[in-house]
């Protein structure tokens, strides 16, 4: 039957199978289809649109009960969600359904926006957004029937064509708000809930990101001091931290080593913790020390990290004097002075610290690079740093041994091998993102809910100079979001009952989007619930098909009565990358 909670038409949801297209093939069967509802259900005469659906066969004889997963952040696609299942344990007794939320990936129409172009500034991005918006209405689209509780009702009718009783629902990230409105309209078809790196159906995601990230860096930081290794490796990374966004916003990084200004720099720690941040403390410390050529190996900067014979330009640990408070309501300033009398070359075997002793860190020759092996002081037998680098290249690349990584190295030229890096480790903003459906979901559930006073007061809860970076998104968005008409959600209907049903809810402690206090959020009105949270994890916790996350996810999902407290789990721990 149609689902009831946001009906106002007469409608029957069909369901079409189609050929599967090559981007969701996978091993074993595969089939997929599109589900046909009306783009907006609440208005007369609306037109329909086609939700897409991909279903993964199990690999064995199939459960009654499949899994539907629902993923991603807003207007993104799940195709990388898909392959995440596509040999996980799950799969090997149920089938695995994944949906392409209504205006994105596979779904038709996906609300992208081609106009909004990177790197634009205020001006241009409100027009190109004004454009995009209205290019859409122009082409019979109804921004506001992409909402959340359009999404929610996709699900129902789903399930009703596909005359699937019972699923094993998961949702991640914000498809786990969806999974948790499914729940509470629908309780009687999910035999089984599992939120992973979840945003809370309550949260304001725009306002609390600010909030997110810095608190997860803190959290990295507290993790680094409480590890012997790592608080003596890498001290003091709060204050550093703050130092050198300080610094190089008035001194950016050369373009062609391309990190940026302290601006970027920030940003670019803080996407480092999406898989953990174990690198996250060697990172700071090598920019803090203007260490570029460590830097590049931990986090290599696409179309940068071309480092100039001669002379490098000094971090914040050269010279520098901060008088600018560590908390914005500080009663004392932070002051420090920092001195060095010589510069520091690439040809310099050591790094003056602020104690004005020296410390041994990666040499670069004096002559421009030969080779890869270069930058490296040990190539054949890399430890620390190096060795995680070259790990990570092996894993990206898909090479099965390190001696054949070394021939293939050895083969590069020594113009290419840092843009590998870059290319390998630097994770872009997908192509396949629908623009216009996630301003719909922003403009919807979270802009209407907070006012400029409330990201100053958010502001006021970190050091002042990362704030107004880090708050600069939502300020944009209540900018823009009168430029993209849509109603506001009802807030009535972010308020769910007490679920009964089996629950299973997981996150990592060092997650910077979806961060470990929102999965406790999500877990309140849960009352038969298992919290799983994976210290030292980032986010998307099921990414590794065969990782802990998944193996978690199948224990509960097959027995939901017994606590999934695998060993995997229990061996969970921060990890950091530590020098030599």
């Amino acid at each position: 039957q149609p689902a009831p909670a946001v009906v106002a038409v007469d409608y029957q949801p069909a369901f079409e199978a189609v050929p599967c297209p090559v981007d969701v093939q996978v091993d074993g069967v595969v089939t997929c289809g599109f589900l046909t509802v009306p783009e907006n259900r609440t208005r007369a005469g609306s037109r329909s649109i086609r939700v897409f659906a991909v279903t993964m066969a199990s690999l064995e004889e199939a459960l009654p009960d499949p899994v539907l997963v629902l993923a991603g952040a807003p207007g993104e696609s799940p195709l990388q969600v898909q392959r995440w299942f596509a040999t996980a344990p799950i799969r090997e007794t149920r089938n695995v359904i994944v949906v392409h939320p209504r205006g994105a990936g596979l779904s038709e129409p996906a609300l992208t926006c081609p106009e909004l172009a990177d790197g634009a500034d205020q001006q241009a991005l409100a027009q190109s957004l004004a454009n995009c918006y209205n290019r859409l209405v122009q082409e019979g689209v109804d921004p506001s029937g992409y909402a959340v509780d359009q999404m929610v009702a996709d699900i129902a009718d789903l399930l009703s064509v596909l005359e699937i009783e019972q699923v094993n629902l998961v949702g991640n990230d914000f498809g786990a708000m969806v999974a948790r409105l499914v729940a509470d309209r629908y309780p009687e078809r999910v035999r089984t809930l599992v939120l992973e790196s979840p945003r809370p159906v309550d949260a304001n995601a725009a306002l609390e990101a600010a909030r997110n990230q810095y608190d997860a860096l803190r959290k990295v930081f507290a993790d680094c001091a409480a590890d012997e290794e790592c608080a003596a490796a890498y001290p003091d990374l709060e204050p550093r931290l703050i130092r050198l966004v300080e610094w190089y916003n008035v001194n950016p990084s050369p373009e062609s080593i391309g990190f940026g200004d302290g601006d970027a720099i920030l940003a670019q720690t803080i996407l480092r913790q999406v898989d953990g941040g174990g690198e996250v403390p060697a990172l700071v410390t090598a920019l803090y020390e203007g260490d570029f050529g460590t830097a590049c190996r931990i986090a290599p900067v696409a179309g940068g990290c071309l480092l100039p014979a001669g002379e490098l330009p000094l971090g914040p640990a050269s010279g520098y004097t901060l008088t600018v408070p560590l908390i914005a309501n500080d009663a004392a300033p932070l002051t420090e002075t920092m001195t060095v009398t010589e510069s520091v070359t690439v040809t310099d075997t050591a790094t003056v610290t602020d104690a004005g002793t020296a410390v041994d860190t990666p040499t670069v020759s004096e002559q421009s690079p030969q080779s890869w092996r270069d930058y490296f002081e040990n190539p054949d037998d890399p430890q620390g740093v190096e060795a995680a680098t070259l790990d990570r290249l092996q894993e990206q690349l898909g090479i099965a041994t390190r001696a054949e990584l070394t021939a293939f190295l050895d083969d590069l030229t020594v113009e290419n091998f840092l843009p590998l890096l870059a290319a390998t480790s630097i994770q872009p903003q997908p192509a396949d993102v629908a623009a216009g459906a996630g301003f719909t979901i922003a403009c919807s559930e979270d802009a209407p809910r907070f006012t400029i006073d409330d990201i100053g007061r958010m502001a006021q809860r970190m050091p002042p100079v990362v704030a107004g970076a880090l708050t600069a998104d939502a300020a944009d968005l209540l900018a823009l979001c009168p430029l993209w008409t849509v109603p506001p959600a009802a807030p009535g209907d972010r308020i769910t009952a007490l679920s009964m049903t089996p629950a299973l809810v997981m996150g990592g402690t060092h997650d910077p989007f979806t961060p470990a206090r929102w999965a406790r959020r999500a877990a309140a009105s849960l009352d038969d619930v298992f919290v799983r949270l994976f210290q030292g994890a980032g986010h998307n916790l099921l990414a590794p098909p065969e990782g802990c996350g998944q193996q978690v996810l199948a224990a509960f999902i097959d027995e939901p009565a017994v606590s999934p407290n695998l060993y995997c789990y229990r061996q969970q721990s921060a990890a950091f990358v530590l020098p030599d």
